[in-house]
């Protein structure tokens, strides 16, 4: 009964609502504000500036257009672009997890197509596609397994590495750096190049089941700690005195912004999709714990690393201390075996 409340009710319960509210905040205001209207308002074929021929049809073109105007609108200086750097520099932990569970050996079906989740968060935002993705993970019978779960090997850690540099840092990079309409759109489907980079590394140096990759996967997990507390550092703390400040760069509103300019609504759709993205990451940590003491002491370090390390530095952290519980498992299975 426990574990049917545990891996079937609650996850039935608690995600889909989480996609629920992260449609009605993002998609919902989305039109709510007259952003979507402000955007294709770029992509009127031979009048927008964004109205080009990116695949030479027009159908796909359009929707292209649209998310390149986003895109462009979300570059504005000042907290539009701020975001958006610091979105991005947290973001690897929405394309590294699913890559990594991906490769465990006893992974579900379910989960064996990361590039799947990937591309619908291209489509439908991360804050909607996160918990849907553990949703599935936990209902293919993931929080049992994680029971027996042990690191994936060094080569897969270094090719999702090496996939999440070729495919979406540089791509990401090239970006925000050049802001070019093609460039914006060649970066739309980053996982499908990340999973390329991912499957050629592998292809060249193959997995040895004998290398463990646990301390590799941990390294990548701090690098991701200091980035994203670093991005939030330098937001937090120039503007730490200026609470109007540090709202309009952090927290969404709850009512569309109408009257806001279009760069501002963009803004606000992301601060959503990154909320929820971080919210449903960071609430399925608590399924992870081997005993219930365990979660006011997840929650404790939630309320205290958030306003100081950044919620993505936050649940970063957890992240490390859940690969953590699989390494310290497979420590005692070998001390025992010796």
């Amino acid at each position: 009964m426990r574990n049917f409340l545990r891996d079937t009710l609650l996850p039935l319960l608690v995600f889909p609502t989480l996609t629920y509210y992260a449609f009605k905040y993002t998609w919902g205001h989305l039109y709510a504000s007259g952003l979507a209207s402000d955007v294709f308002s770029d992509c009127e074929p031979g009048i927008g500036s964004y109205a080009l021929p990116y695949t030479n049809t027009p159908a796909i073109d359009h929707r292209l257009c649209g998310l390149v105007a986003f895109f462009h609108e979300a570059m504005v200086p000042g907290d539009p672009i701020t975001f958006l750097y610091y979105f991005i520099g947290v973001g690897s932990i929405f394309a590294v997890v699913p890559a990594v569970e991906n490769y465990r050996d006893n992974r579900s079906a379910m989960m064996a197509f990361p590039v799947v989740f990937g591309l619908l968060s291209q489509v439908l935002s991360i804050g909607a596609t996160t918990p849907l993705y553990y949703l599935f993970f936990f209902l293919s019978g993931g929080r049992a397994r994680f029971d027996t779960a042990t690191p994936i090997t060094k080569a897969h850690v270094q090719a999702i590495a090496f996939g999440l540099m070729v495919g979406a840092a540089i791509p990401s990079i090239c970006m925000v750096v050049m802001r070019d309409p093609i460039v914006t759109a060649i970066w739309q489907p980053y996982p499908i190049f990340m999973a390329a980079g991912t499957l050629l590394h592998l292809a060249i140096k193959r997995p040895n089941r004998a290398e463990s990759g646990f301390n590799a996967i941990q390294l990548f997990y701090l690098i991701s700690f200091i980035v994203a507390s670093s991005l939030h550092l330098a937001n937090f703390w120039p503007r730490s005195t200026d609470l109007e400040a540090l709202k309009n760069l952090y927290i969404p509103s709850l009512i569309p912004l109408t009257d806001a300019s279009t760069p501002a609504k963009a803004h606000e759709f992301l601060k959503w999709d990154c909320t929820f993205g971080l919210l449903s990451m960071g609430v399925a940590q608590l399924w992870f714990v081997s005993d219930l003491i365990e979660i006011p002491f997840i929650l404790f370090w939630y309320l205290i690393a958030v306003p100081f390390f950044g919620p993505g530095a936050a649940v970063i952290a957890v992240n490390m201390w859940r690969e953590g519980q699989i390494g310290d498992r497979l420590t005692i299975s070998k001390e025992k075996e010796a």
